[in-house]
């Protein structure tokens, strides 16, 4: 599966360079002719070996290639760095800054690439790219189409890194106006609350407690981008996450909750050594019907409202009272799915703050190794 998404990223950015060379392309030979077309100047323009390679289909050629190479590229640069860790302790300008200098490296390496090939295949014609070797002649076409591609680049990079800072594809739904008017969906919803936060703050401070939580919550953002989990809201030392309510993401709602608490627990080390504390997380999860819409004029936001969310944040308020570290509504889990990977104890009917009716609860925890 991990192998399989992998694959589709890589196409999604090659198709993506493609489409937009083949447009840029298309633009520039067919605005090209048209002028000259319109103007009659097609014998005079056409007799520059420069003229004729920026009007040929070769424009068409080197795109598909460059796609190829320059996606391949972006894909790599993005699917390693944003797992370095390093990058997850510097500012959003320092990311943008360092990601858009491996951009135009990859961009230098592309084109000498893509040139070489051409060259050495003898695909295009030597008197179209004769110009190429001519002293002062190349610049006024590898300039300008170098600049284009270095501030798509860098405007591509930018927009990643705010798509990042929203939330994955949150700011598409915004810009297309997904949930400009309200619309109904049913989706889970996990609370994720951190164990004795108020203890921890009090022997750490403001200050160190602010980056106990920034470290605790980087370990679980790791999980959270392999679940496929949207992360709706961060409120103080909470974190609510919600997916799409299907069965298999029931049942993903659940291992993420366990992901998580292994993932922390493979950097007991790294808590221990800097703040003398491992972060542990309960949790409440409830899925059902809500109201999706944009809200805000000035800071602009995908909200959800409902009842459903109301319930989930309640429940999790209950696993201090059950000692339990998950607990989850029946409506939020696949009963017969879930007992062959974990024990799920019925609570029975239980009283909701705010909530008329009764909500029957579980609590999920591991199964032992010899009961695996």
């Amino acid at each position: 599966m991990k192998s399989l998404s992998l694959i589709k990223t890589w196409a999604y950015y090659v198709f993506v360079w493609m489409a937009f060379t083949t447009i840029t392309n298309w633009f520039l030979v067919s605005g090209i002719k048209w002028v000259l077309q319109f103007f009659d100047l097609e014998d005079v323009f056409l007799e520059d070996d420069i003229a004729r390679y920026v009007v040929s289909n070769y424009q068409y050629l080197e795109g598909f290639l460059f796609s190829i190479f320059f996606g391949t590229i972006f894909f790599l640069i993005n699917h390693f760095l944003d797992r370095w860790k390093i990058l997850h302790k510097v500012t959003f300008a320092q990311v943008l800054l360092f990601k858009s200098g491996l951009y135009l490296l990859g961009l230098i390496l592309v084109f000498w690439i893509v040139a070489s090939l051409l060259m050495a295949l003898d695909i295009a014609p030597i008197d179209d790219l004769g110009f190429l070797s001519q002293k002062g002649n190349h610049h006024l076409i590898v300039l300008p189409i170098a600049i284009m591609i270095i501030m798509v680049t860098i405007g591509i990079n930018f927009m990643q890194q705010i798509d990042r800072m929203f939330g994955p594809g949150k700011l598409w739904k915004i810009f297309i106006g997904k949930y400009f008017n309200p619309k109904v969906e049913e989706r889970i919803f996990m609370f994720l609350d951190l164990k004795s936060s108020t203890a921890i703050a009090e022997k750490l401070g403001h200050i160190e407690y602010s980056r106990f939580l920034q470290h605790s919550f980087r370990e679980m953002n790791k999980v959270v981008a392999r679940s496929q989990a949207e992360i709706y809201q961060y409120v103080g030392d909470e974190v609510v996450l919600t997916w799409p309510d299907t069965p298999s993401n029931r049942l993903n709602a659940v291992k993420t909750f366990f992901d998580i608490d292994d993932e922390i627990s493979k950097n007991k080390g790294h808590f221990k050594s800097v703040f003398d504390i491992v972060p542990v997380f309960k949790a409440g999860i409830n899925a059902g019907v809500v109201t999706v819409a944009e809200v805000g004029s000035i800071k602009s936001e995908i909200a959800y409202h409902g009842v459903t969310i109301n319930t989930a944040s309640r429940v999790q308020h209950l696993c201090n009272q059950y000692s339990s570290g998950l607990l989850a509504t029946e409506h939020a889990l696949v009963i017969k799915l879930l007992e062959k990977q974990y024990i799920v104890d019925k609570l029975g009917w239980v009283k909701i703050e705010g909530k008329k009716n009764e909500v029957c609860l579980f609590s999920i925890s591991r199964k032992s190794v010899e009961n695996v």
